[in-house]
């Protein structure tokens, strides 16, 4: 009886393993489709002058704004459309809004600081920047985000 106890336990554990293996897996899968759709879509519509981060945040800035940069801690007023890489919009407001910056995405965390008043530009924003592997709202899991934004105060 022992035996088969001690059996389904490392059968459960060893089942464990491989299930946490292929989601890793999934999600490097996931990173290394949405780096391949940004670099498309940058080359496809001759996209030129972006910055990328070591975290795989891609940042076209149009207009540099005030030399004063929003941080972390700041609180940002903005002006933005949201699409998906399809070009599909999901989100945007021609009124600004106002929000901390520690409530926001990462990418947008990462991305808004590049930004002085005035500024504006494009962040390619790969999921695990976003929202991950999960849907949200009008997002499908594992989605490239591209926020077109301009920073109207700080």
């Amino acid at each position: 009886m022992r035996l088969l106890f001690l059996l389904s336990v490392i059968s459960i554990l060893v089942s464990s393993c491989g299930k946490e293996e292929s989601q890793a897996e999934s999600q490097a899968e996931i990173n290394a489709r949405n780096d391949q759709e940004i670099a498309t879509y940058i080359a496809d519509n001759n996209i030129t002058g972006t910055i990328e981060t070591e975290s795989g945040l891609v940042v076209k800035i149009d207009e540099e704004g005030s030399a004063d940069k929003p941080t972390l801690s700041s609180m940002v007023s903005v002006t933005y459309d949201g699409t998906l890489i399809d070009g599909s919009r999901f989100d945007g407001t021609n009124t600004p809004v106002t929000f901390p910056l520690t409530g926001v995405i990462i990418g947008w965390q990462e991305g808004i600081p590049y930004f002085g008043k005035g500024g504006n530009g494009t962040l390619f924003i790969p999921s695990r920047l976003a929202y991950g592997n999960r849907d949200t709202g009008s997002i499908p899991a594992g989605s490239v985000l591209i926020f077109d934004v301009e920073v109207v105060d700080f």
